[in-house]
């Protein structure tokens, strides 16, 4: 769950949990299966960014734009995948 160490009220991460469900469901299956676990992260860490900024409306709409203008390039990997990677 990309919220677990995030403290908020019970009602903000429910409507986070919300957001990411509905946003994982738009973009699931353009998703390579082997990057699914990073991609959950990151599409939590921008739902995260988001709502920190401010955002509420529309969360994971917008979530979903900002995930899809990402190159998959970009997108880092936690420092153990790259540690097992360069193996």
């Amino acid at each position: 769950m990309p919220f677990q160490n995030l403290l908020a009220e019970p009602d903000v991460l429910s409507a986070l949990k919300t957001a990411f469900d509905e946003a994982w469901t738009a973009i699931e299956l353009s998703v390579d299966p082997l990057a699914q676990a990073k991609d959950r992260e990151y599409l939590g860490s921008i739902i995260v960014g988001l709502w920190k900024m401010g955002e509420t409306d529309m969360l994971a709409a917008k979530a979903v734009i900002k995930f899809r203008e990402t190159p998959r390039n970009c997108i880092s990997m936690p420092t153990s995948e790259k540690s097992r990677s360069s193996e």
